[in-house]
């Protein structure tokens, strides 16, 4: 078999433009330059052929010492062999609106874009400040609400003190209406007055609920004037029961003192009232009483009558 003479052939791998031939086979030797004194420039349907070892050709082969050598014209790019056609004025004038329309479409977007994006933050400030405005009102609503709850904690305390301050033993015959007065308060008044003075608070209680069963259980069993004297003399029993059951008074509190004021009674005045005290009465216990009084200057004196009952707690004094 006769294979064709060294030199540079199309590569049948395509891995590069030439590979060398060196007459029997493929060498490892590769070129990209088609000016290699030993390349051969195969026509287009020859370059594209399957790669194979090349063919003895069937002419005459060349000479071994004269290569066959690239053409000396390499082929023309296709802008070179197709140049374009000048445009008409008509059409780049209508290059020229599209290019434009088109830029003022880029723009307008870009304009509505930037419009869109105004507004939003216009609104978002908008939000922002209704947002500020709304804390600010709570604010104020808070402050207002603790101004308002201080005003009435001092009010409840100034109260509170007052109220103190009245249960004594020398008030005794208007404990009972302070403590109704106590229990009307408000809540608030109530808590500050016990924080205040819870002693007092049960106290008040104890001689509301004795005063109350004492008045049912102290009766007047003599009413007389002493022989050669303008003085009258009052006799009478009480029976102390105690606070009633339920009451919640304190046992420490059932054991006090009670004053019983009389009076002397006639058709058409009255004398001053006097007072007798009746020391440490327990619960369950009767005991007696009695108290002189003077009447010179009244006339037509008909009876005795128990102007008022108070009592008050022996520990407390």
């Amino acid at each position: 078999m006769t294979h064709p003479p060294q030199g540079w052939y199309p590569d049948p791998t395509g891995q590069s433009a030439y590979r060398r031939w060196d007459g029997e086979k493929w060498s490892d030797l590769t070129s990209n330059d088609p000016s290699s004194p030993d390349a051969v420039v195969l026509s287009p349907h020859e370059a594209t052929a399957p790669a194979a070892p090349p063919r003895p050709r069937h002419s005459a082969p060349a000479a071994p010492h004269s290569p066959t050598r690239p053409s000396p014209h390499p082929p023309q790019p296709l802008d070179d062999l197709f140049p374009s056609r000048p445009a008409s004025p008509a059409t780049l004038r209508r290059r020229r609106w599209r290019k434009a329309l088109a830029w003022t479409l880029i723009a307008s977007a870009l304009l509505i874009q930037m419009g869109a994006i105004g507004m939003l933050a216009v609104e978002n400030l908008s939000l922002e400040t209704q947002v500020l405005e709304q804390r600010q009102e709570i604010n104020d609503l808070k402050r207002q609400h603790e101004e308002e709850n201080e005003r009435r904690e001092q009010e409840a305390k100034t109260q509170a003190t007052a109220w103190c301050a009245g249960v004594s033993v020398e008030n005794r015959r208007a404990v009972p209406e302070l403590f109704m007065k106590y229990q009307r308060a408000a809540r608030l008044t109530q808590q500050a007055t016990q924080n205040e003075c819870a002693d007092r608070v049960a106290i008040a209680h104890a001689v509301s609920e004795v005063d109350f069963s004492l008045l049912q259980s102290i009766a007047i069993e003599e009413c007389s004037q002493l022989p050669g004297q303008d003085t009258a003399l009052v006799r009478g029993t009480l029976t102390y029961s105690g606070p009633a059951e339920g009451t919640k008074v304190s046992d420490t509190l059932s054991t006090g003192d009670v004053w019983i004021d009389v009076t002397l009674v006639g058709s058409q005045s009255a004398s001053p009232a006097a007072t007798t005290r009746v020391e440490a009465v327990t619960p369950g216990e009767s005991r007696n009483w009695e108290v002189t009084l003077p009447y010179a200057g009244l006339s037509d004196i008909h009876s005795c009558r128990i102007h008022s009952v108070s009592w008050w707690p022996s520990n407390a004094l």
